[in-house]
């Protein structure tokens, strides 16, 4: 059954539960206490064993304008799937305004097989990418104007597009408050139901913000049959990187805010709120099998040895518990974490970029299953133009895809226009 096709959002629709029902944890301060006995030890610098060169390769894809890639997805074929949004227009695509969103797909070879280019009059984004069971292709974001024919419900709307695998769109469905909605994060479970988590500053479900202006965050389920699950909404939270997760019960884990942890059921009931121990703005986020949580991302303020505007990543036990937090030693004067894949032996792969002002350059780190740093990859293109890190996955042919945006000519590809998609693949061992 098409999922989108009879999708029917409206405001007599939303089920009105507020996410602070009967039984909800919100002992967030039990990390003040949990992060005494956590390892948090710091990694004590690079050496010359930890910058090491290896064999990559890169591609690279865009338009004559600002191409980026917001999210980035593998299926079991090796297909990747690139998310993102464009002000420029690629070939066989029409450029509808501002920003449009953008759906690309590279084959298993890493040749790129189509690209699919969409948006109203105003700017639209394509935030993020997943692959349900039935090898469909969906993608959420946010839109300013009326996408595909919807109705435009305020400022900007919420939205999901779906594709098949031969890039022929499904459906649209757009859907929002009478303010600004954004849809950041999205996930599927082995049933076909779709969670989107989000930013918005309006009103979901009759929730009265503690302030009068500022972003609230909210988690929307919609079935497998298209109908409205529920829709939780929730505290003051912050503007960047937020991310979802399912682990393997199907509950839905997400990251947000200053580092801000939060477990939902598949049912809709909160199983717990974390907040940081340190502030920090997340960039990523995975779940192993046995449910433990694992986030990277840069510390917003210095703590202890813990220089601010440094590359992080942290490991949680599956009840959200701090477990422990390493970071990289700064050699740029900002250093951001974004996206984290882990492989079958729990080893992480942290993906990022640092820079000294304009000219950043892609990080890609391994570390061991405690956090420990293996080796540092640092890469960019010859001009200094800057490079950024969006997301790091892990292939069928057991090769590291780090996707990103990039100003420049990376590892012998030709820049198309101002900024440009890339992907480049590291050997996993």
């Amino acid at each position: 059954m098409n999922v989108l096709k009879n999708i029917l959002i409206s405001g007599a629709a939303l089920l009105t539960a507020f996410a602070c029902d009967d039984g909800r944890d919100i002992n967030n301060n039990e990390d003040a206490d949990a992060v005494a006995d956590a390892d948090v030890d710091s990694y004590e610098g690079p050496t010359d064993n930890d910058y090491i060169v290896l064999s990559h390769t890169s591609r690279q894809v865009g338009s004559y304008g600002e191409d980026w890639c917001n999210a980035m997805i593998i299926d079991e074929k090796g297909n990747i799937y690139v998310a993102g949004h464009t002000d420029g227009q690629f070939s066989g695509s029409k450029h509808a305004g501002g920003m449009d969103a953008l759906l690309i797909k590279w084959d298993a070879n890493g040749t790129v097989a189509w690209i699919r280019q969409w948006g109203s009059e105003f700017d639209d984004r394509a935030n993020d990418v997943v692959i349900d069971a039935n090898g469909d292709i969906i993608v959420a974001g946010k839109t300013s104007g009326k996408l595909d024919g919807q109705k435009n419900y305020g400022h900007s709307d919420v939205f999901i597009t779906r594709w098949t695998a031969a890039g022929d769109k499904i459906a649209t469905v757009e859907w929002g408050t009478a303010e600004d909605d954004v849809g950041s994060a999205l996930a599927v479970d082995k049933e076909g139901n779709i969670y989107v988590f989000g930013l918005t500053l309006g009103d979901f479900v009759g929730y009265t913000p503690e302030t009068e202006l500022g972003l609230y965050a909210f988690l929307y389920k919609l079935n497998a049959d298209g109908t409205t699950g529920w829709v939780r909404q929730w505290g003051e939270t912050g503007l960047y990187n937020n991310d979802i997760a399912l682990d393997s019960n199907g509950y839905i884990v997400v990251s947000y805010g200053g580092g801000d942890i939060a477990k939902w059921t598949p049912e809709g009931n909160l199983i717990f709120m974390r907040e940081p121990d340190i502030e920090m703005l997340p960039g990523g986020l995975a779940v192993n099998d046995a449910g433990e949580i694992f986030v990277t991302g840069s510390v917003r303020a210095a703590e202890g040895e813990v220089p601010d505007d440094s590359m992080l990543w942290l490991k949680r036990d599956a009840g959200g518990l701090l477990q422990w937090r390493e970071h990289k030693e700064k050699y740029f004067r900002y250093e951001d974490g974004h996206g984290i894949a882990l492989d079958e032996t729990g080893n992480l792969y942290v993906g990022g970029h640092g820079g000294f002002y304009s000219d950043y350059k892609a990080l890609l780190v391994k570390a061991d299953r405690n956090g420990e740093i293996e080796w540092v990859q640092n890469w960019g293109t010859e001009d200094y133009s800057s490079t950024y890190v969006t997301e790091v996955a892990i292939d069928r042919d057991k090769s590291i895809v780090v996707a990103g945006t990039t100003g420049g000519d990376m590892d012998g590809n030709v820049n198309a226009g101002i900024y440009d998609i890339f992907l480049t693949f590291f050997p996993l061992n």
